[in-house]
Formats: C-alpha cells, sequence, structure tokens
C-alpha cells in the first residue's frame, strides 16, 4: 500500500525538476511497473493490456476533435484570416439593412474554435504576466 504513495511523491518530485510532462509520466509509470513486477503486484502480461485500451481512446473521433477545433481557432487567429474575413464580408454588405448581424453570423457559423482559442489566448497572457 506504500507504493502509489511513492509513486505520487516521485511524480512531483521530478515535475519539479522541469522535465517535459509526457517523459516523467510515462517513466514513472513504467519504473513502478517494474518495481510492482519485482514484489509480485502484478505481472508482465498487465503491461500489454494496457494498448488496446489506449488504442480504443485513440480511435475515438469525438476525443479528437476537441484539441483539433482549438488548433484550427489558434491558426485562425495567429493568421489573421478570421478578421480578414470580417473585414471583407463588411465591405461586400456594407448597403444590405442587417449587414452587421450576417458578418457576424457568418463569422460565427466558421469561427466557432476562434472564440475559444481567444479565451484560452486572454488566459494565457493573464498567467504570463
Amino acid at each position: 500500500m506504500i507504493l502509489p504513495f511513492l509513486m505520487f511523491v516521485t511524480l512531483l518530485g521530478l515535475m519539479l525538476t522541469g522535465y517535459p510532462i509526457g517523459v516523467i509520466l510515462g517513466g514513472v509509470a513504467i519504473l513502478f511497473g517494474f518495481i510492482g513486477m519485482a514484489f509480485d503486484l502484478f505481472q508482465m502480461i498487465e503491461f500489454f493490456n494496457l494498448v488496446p485500451r489506449v488504442w480504443y481512446f485513440a480511435e475515438n473521433l469525438q476525443l479528437i476533435a476537441v484539441p483539433l477545433l482549438i488548433l484550427m481557432g489558434v491558426l485562425l487567429e495567429r493568421s489573421r484570416l478570421a478578421q480578414d474575413l470580417l473585414l471583407a464580408l463588411g465591405l461586400l454588405l456594407r448597403g444590405v439593412p442587417g449587414a452587421n448581424h450576417l458578418v457576424f453570423e457568418v463569422e460565427v457559423g466558421n469561427g466557432d474554435p476562434l472564440f475559444g482559442a481567444r479565451r484560452l489566448d486572454r488566459r494565457r497572457r493573464l498567467f504570463v504576466k
């Protein structure tokens, strides 16, 4: 019962070193997996049961869509493509009644991830300062 506590303490200690979190999580998991096998807490076959479980989540397209939408929003914001689209539609529909509403609807319809990326960017700016 002390092994999970040691694993947690080791994880926290290694996180303070500044190494990438993916390397730390993988390394601690493999290290404590071998320690668990040395103390006969589980067998080697349980390492191989992990791959199908990870593959199941990797094939789930709904889980992949969220980071890709955020990536699309960040790319739209950095390239200023959405801003150019908004200006072009504003100039194109200048004489149409309710043009501001139409331009906004087109922008929201095409740029939902953009608004999420803007919120994420604002939060990141707050933490960087």
